[in-house]
């Protein structure tokens, strides 16, 4: 008797059907939707969050600049903790953005007349330096700009020459901040100050104003 038998042929697969094919498309579709749903739900709260985030930069910068300007109608004792305030906030603007150029002025304005109010001792040093580079600073970062041009004209005017004062510098700058803005009232009274007198030198054409 022959036991032999042949193998039995390979079964093939079953063909999938094609509602299962439907299937996986909706629901790859129904997936993609949600994602898209998802990210229109969140760009508007990281928009939001942007804009709070820059307010609050500015108001903090609005504040420090306020500081700095009150300070001048103050008396020498006063002064001290009005610009002290009004440092730290403009430390706290540029922590938030180190590429505002306001936030850095605003570290000049006040470091600049906090420096003027101390004796010269190591402690000067250490602010007339980090005051320095806070001008380049924001002169890298708005190479136009008047106020930073005529707050790197009164630094050196009013530096001894041992700590980098230079008087042609300072005049060369003011006169820069004057051919941007000719009304620039820090320039004009530091010029005054150094016996001056405002020449015609052109603005430069890319020139750019920050305000």
């Amino acid at each position: 008797m022959d036991t032999h038998r042949d193998p039995a042929p390979p079964r093939r697969p079953p063909a999938c059907p094609r509602a299962s094919a439907d299937v996986e498309q909706r629901s790859s579709h129904d997936r993609r939707q949600r994602a898209i749903a998802t990210l229109l739900a969140i760009v508007p709260l990281i928009t939001a969050a942007a804009i709070a985030h820059a307010g609050e930069i500015e108001r903090r910068i609005d504040e420090s600049l306020a500081f700095c300007a009150a300070a001048d109608q103050l008396s020498p004792e006063q002064r001290v903790p009005v610009l002290a305030r009004g440092l730290a906030l403009a430390d706290d603007a540029v922590a938030l953005d180190e590429r505002s150029v306001r936030a850095h002025f605003a570290v000049v304005c006040n470091l600049g007349k906090a420096t003027s109010l101390g004796r010269v001792g190591f402690g000067t040093f250490g602010a007339v330096y980090r005051l320095r580079r806070e001008v380049e600073i924001t002169l890298t970062l708005a190479p136009n700009d008047p106020e930073a041009l005529a707050a790197k004209g009164a630094l050196l005017a009013r530096l001894p020459r041992w700590l980098g004062g230079d008087r042609i510098a300072a005049e060369h700058w003011l006169q820069r901040a004057l051919a941007v803005d000719p009304q620039n009232a820090t320039a004009r009274a530091y010029l005054d100050e150094i016996g001056s007198r405002p020449s015609c030198i052109a603005p430069a054409a890319d020139t750019v104003i920050t305000r």
